[in-house]
């Protein structure tokens, strides 16, 4: 009898080319060539996507301040009151549809619904300085919005009082209905949301040299096991993100069922050795998103327009950042993003991913 040979071939896993356009002008900011803001800085978005419970009604909850700009340079804007960190509600038109999407009315001061409204009456209380950074996720099981944010209490003992936090609601567009918990990680910031339709969902977490991830506990989004706790990325020497890596927008999904995350990162990025905050990407494996499958060789948004750096007109708060908060497919592998110019405006732009 002749023997039977049987070869197994190995799958090469797939490259990713990922390409972002940015947008020329900005969705949103306080400064004359575009002014439908009365907050002064508006940046940090995170989408809040369309559901039964707003009206499928999509938008972005924006960290807005107010403080004042002058000839001297960037505010550098931090502080309790109007200079805390609120999250205004921001309707959007056309950004599901695939063009470019437009802010439907002006941002006044009633937009806040996320905020320090308690410290008045509560100096000690967990965010007097305000909520950063958010990253909303909407989880269809308990058809609630989960709100990850930089819960800032400001000064305290010569150092800053700050802490990751969650907060839930079913409808992020309203001041009331959100339900606050207590802090996920002290002295840490900067956690988004990996959703998985089965099994547990992951949380990536970090500001620091590497990022962090672990597991829920069953399918609870407010319950993680820290136990299980295991270094996603980490910064890499003589790079744009050799300073610190920060957990950006919960990752969007691709085609071949792996994940599209983006981080934010603090390096130099040019030859010139000027340093800037600017985002990365790396695609993790749907399959276990504790496994990173390739990362971003080159900064994909290089400043490029005068809003993104804060230059005249436009103005600057903090020069030199770009931030990624949120996003959403439209499909074929491309996504809508939305990010933060020099801390003062809010912007879009399209990745578009090409696998071979």
């Amino acid at each position: 009898m002749a023997a039977i040979f049987v070869a197994t071939l190995a799958t090469r896993a797939p490259h990713y080319t990922v390409t972002i356009d940015v947008a020329p002008d900005p969705l949103l900011a306080s400064a004359p060539p575009l002014d439908n803001s009365d907050w002064a800085q508006v940046f940090n978005p995170t989408w809040v996507q369309p559901t039964r419970a707003t009206d499928n009604q999509s938008g972005l909850l924006v960290r807005s301040q107010n403080c004042t700009y002058t000839d001297d340079g960037c505010p550098y804007c931090a502080g309790p009151g109007q200079k805390a960190s609120w999250l205004t509600w921001v309707p959007l038109d056309g950004d599901t549809a695939g063009g470019q999407p437009k802010v439907r009315s002006r941002v006044d001061a009633d937009a806040a619904v996320f905020g320090p409204f308690d410290c008045e009456s509560d100096p000690d209380c967990a965010d007097i300085w305000g909520a950063e950074d958010p990253r909303l996720t909407y989880d269809p099981e308990t058809e609630l919005y989960y709100l990850l944010y930089n819960a800032n209490g400001g000064r305290s003992g010569g150092g800053w009082k700050v802490s990751l936090r969650v907060a839930t609601t079913a409808d992020p567009r309203r001041r009331d209905g959100w339900t606050r918990y207590p802090a996920l990680i002290d002295n840490a910031k900067s956690g988004s949301v990996v959703w998985r339709p089965a099994g547990p969902h992951y949380l990536i977490w970090g500001c620091a040299r590497t990022l962090q991830v672990a597991p829920s506990i069953g399918r609870s989004l407010l319950r993680w096991d820290f136990n299980r706790t295991k270094p996603l990325l980490s910064t890499r020497a003589a790079s744009w993100d050799s300073q610190f890596v920060e957990s950006a927008m919960p990752p969007l999904e691709l085609s071949t069922g792996d994940l599209l995350f983006f981080y934010d990162s603090l390096g130099v990025w040019n030859a010139t050795g000027e340093k800037g905050f600017q985002p990365g990407w790396a695609v993790l494996s749907g399959s276990d998103p504790t496994q990173v499958i390739q990362r971003a060789e080159t900064p994909p948004m290089p400043w490029r327009l005068p809003w993104e750096r804060g230059d005249p007109p436009w103005r600057c708060n903090v020069p030199l950042v770009t931030n990624l908060g949120g996003g959403h497919a439209l499909g074929a592998d491309r996504f809508r993003l939305y990010f933060g110019g020099a801390d003062a405006a809010t912007g879009t732009a399209v990745a578009t991913v090409v696998v071979s």
